[in-house]
């Protein structure tokens, strides 16, 4: 039985965490310290090792207080747990509140109707994946004319008016953040549908949140457990000379001819968006983790090796 004090040190140095978690030859005991994370990317790395490049590992799960559980609510760490297998993961002490049941399910194609927890000015349940503040989404749907369904860039747009205009935002800045964010969410979310999987990922786990929790900024995470989006570029031999990093900043600044031709948005459309209003999107896929900010994509040093890709977005409030 390895024991793992995870707390703030640990999360900020999340790749070398991820390093030690998967050298660990049995099970692992994580206990989740006070205030283990900050409201940036590095617990949806761990949210998407955990579903991932861990998924075999067994991980038994406490934590030191509410405040800590709470955290595992808001970053969406406490989904993914729930979507591994149950006789590989154990929730203990604090966390045995937590249902993975529920978890696993609240937010599928299925629950649709189970979303006016997500409207609800009330404390959030005890057991739920959404607050007032935020809401983790396991497998997002996007409607097709076809079904005609609620699907999660309707949730998501109702939920930022509401939020915002709470918050006393203006209307007209209402109007360009929802915006940005509904393209955002729904073309990562499409590039989840088309590239992450393959004959090895079949059915690749995928979850959204998005977080308020933050008054001056959005936050949205979106990863998948698939082939990887570094691994996709290399598989298509697309410019095959480069290295990963290099190659995928290409991608995000749109620099590769013909890619994505059929949809003609894209991931560069997104990164586009989000620097012309000061916004950052972070992208780790593999080992290779890229930073795109108004600068440019700057690749940084390289990680752990994650299993698909996660996708950070931030989004600052004007005004706030």
């Amino acid at each position: 039985m390895t024991e793992f004090a995870l707390g703030d040190q640990q999360v900020q140095e999340i790749d070398k965490t991820l390093a030690t978690l998967s050298e660990s030859t049995g099970p692992i005991d994580l206990r989740f310290a006070n205030h283990w994370a900050d409201d940036d990317e590095r617990p949806a790395l761990l949210a998407a090792a955990l579903l991932g490049s861990l998924a075999e590992k067994t991980v038994r799960v406490d934590a030191v207080d509410e405040d800590a559980v709470d955290g595992l609510l808001r970053f969406g760490v406490a989904t993914a747990l729930a979507r591994r297998p149950p006789e590989l993961t154990e929730f203990k002490g604090l966390t045995e509140r937590l249902e993975p049941s529920r978890l696993r399910t609240l937010w599928s194609p299925a629950a649709v109707n189970s979303t006016d927890a997500l409207f609800s000015a009330s404390e959030p349940e005890a057991a739920g994946s959404y607050g007032p503040r935020h809401a983790t989404f396991v497998n997002p749907h996007l409607s097709t004319a076809a079904d005609g369904c609620p699907d999660v860039i309707f949730l998501i747009r109702r939920w930022l008016n509401m939020r915002l205009l709470e918050q006393e935002v203006p209307d007209a800045k209402v109007e360009a953040l929802v915006k940005t964010i509904s393209v955002s969410v729904d073309e990562t979310v499409r590039n989840v549908h088309e590239h992450a999987a393959d004959e090895e990922h079949p059915v690749p786990n995928c979850l959204l949140r998005i977080s308020l929790e933050s008054k001056d900024q959005i936050r949205c995470s979106i990863f998948d457990t698939g082939i990887g989006l570094s691994s996709s570029l290399e598989a298509k031999r697309i410019l095959p000379e480069l290295g990963a990093a290099e190659r995928l900043s290409k991608l995000l600044a749109g620099e590769i001819e013909g890619w994505d031709a059929g949809r003609g948005t894209g991931l560069a459309y997104v990164t586009r968006l989000l620097r012309e209003q000061e916004g950052r999107l972070t992208v780790a896929s593999d080992r290779v983790r890229i930073r795109c900010e108004r600068g440019g994509a700057v690749a940084e040093a390289e990680g752990f090796e994650l299993q698909g890709t996660v996708l950070d977005l931030t989004l600052p409030i004007p005004g706030n």
